[in-house]
């Protein structure tokens, strides 16, 4: 009976010894959120980089009609189309293999994208009435593209400093009206006499403004991240051609001019190319990597941002507005600058007393711990001093 419980009891420790190195390696060999570092990912983007080029310089080469260049408009951006929801893919495999919750920014690039690429879509497919009236309504296509797109930066933000996203809202939203403003200022004061609008300030200004607010964005959520920028660096790039394209037609709308077709077909096929080369970077699938560590409150950049758009509307008044027209711009907006100044200052004061309440007090029990009751002391005998008077503590057990 002995020698049978031994027998039993070695066979125990002979199989849980055996099972022991065996468990780590079980473990390793779990999935996890890695980095697809590919070559192959990184050999895609730059192709699509260099393709762009190749096409874009041969545009400029050889004058292409108008057809042509719709459909190869059409046929970029549906590659960009395909390109982001590849990505978009990739990250939802890698994200169901993570502990962390991360949003899909990339589903509202692709929704971004594919409404700017529709006017040429239905143009090239049909063509008509249909789509010349699509195409002539730009400036709606690209201010309604720039909605989703703000949304995907948002949601990278979010993911990367939780409780930030409303305040790189406003500065995204400060700096573009700031800039917006002042760029059309600078063109009337420039070049008055050439000026021929033919469309409202507003309607003229709307795509500019909103396709600052999305760069803006891009900018911080690139300026958040430790590593892994070359995707989203791209991914910024392709909106700031898409900012310079819709600046070109301002100008021309602004002059009573028709913009040429080589900058329109060649600033989208160079945003599509990026757009495409960041989905396929294998960067994108860090994309919202949470970056843990302190940051700053107010960096000096904010800090100048925030003046420069307070003091934007008194400089431009002390120049001389006459005409009544810009004068009549200029005021409201220059208000509503200072308004997203003032409101996000709020924001930066009632989040600053908060932590004062949090490192005053228990977490637990709310009450007020040994820091608070030094500084109510110091203050109380401050009083006594002065005052000639008397303090005391009362101690209850």
């Amino acid at each position: 009976m002995r020698s049978t419980l031994r027998e039993r009891a070695a066979a125990v420790a002979l199989a849980a010894t055996s099972a022991a190195p065996t468990e780590p390696a079980a473990i390793a060999s779990r999935p996890g959120p890695v980095d697809d570092d590919s070559p192959s990912s990184d050999r895609a983007s730059l192709l699509c980089i260099a393709v762009t080029a190749v096409v874009v310089g041969a545009m400029v080469i050889s004058k292409t009609d108008g057809t042509l260049d719709t459909d190869m408009m059409a046929l970029a951006g549906l590659l960009a189309v395909g390109s982001l929801t590849l990505a978009s893919y990739r990250l939802r495999t890698l994200r169901s293999h993570s502990w962390t919750r991360q949003g899909d920014p990339f589903l509202a690039f692709v929704l971004s994208v594919t409404v700017l690429v529709m006017p040429r879509v239905v143009f090239a497919a049909s063509g008509g009435a249909v789509g010349q009236s699509l195409l002539d309504q730009a400036w709606v296509v690209s201010s309604v593209a720039a909605v989703p797109a703000t949304a995907g930066f948002l949601i990278m933000i979010r993911d990367l400093t939780p409780r930030r996203t409303i305040d790189a809202l406003f500065l995204a939203a400060i700096g573009a009206t700031a800039a917006g403003l002042a760029a059309w200022v600078a063109i009337f004061r420039l070049a008055e006499a050439d000026l021929i609008a033919t469309r409202p300030a507003l309607e003229l200004l709307a795509p500019t403004v909103l396709d600052l607010v999305v760069v803006g964005l891009g900018l911080q959520a690139l300026s958040l991240r430790a590593r892994a920028r070359r995707g989203l660096a791209l991914l910024v790039m392709g909106w700031t051609c898409v900012l310079a394209t819709d600046f070109s037609r301002m100008l021309a709308d602004v002059a009573g001019r028709t913009v040429a077709s080589p900058t329109i077909v060649g600033g989208a096929l160079v945003a599509y190319g990026l757009f495409s080369s960041a989905a396929l970077h294998p960067d994108t699938t860090c994309a919202t990597e949470p970056v843990f560590g302190s940051l700053r409150r107010l960096p000096r950049w904010q800090v100048l941002l925030l003046g420069g758009a307070v003091l934007l509307g008194p400089v431009l008044l002390s120049v001389g507005l006459d005409d009544r027209g810009l004068l009549a711009l200029v005021v409201p907006l220059s208000g509503l600058v200072s308004l997203l100044v003032v409101t996000y200052l709020v924001r930066l004061v009632q989040g600053r007393a908060v932590l004062e309440h949090r490192a005053h007090h228990d977490e637990l029990t709310g009450l007020a711990n040994r820091r608070l009751f030094q500084e109510q002391a110091a203050v109380a005998l401050a009083h006594a001093r002065r005052t000639d008077s008397h303090s005391a503590v009362l101690f209850l057990d």
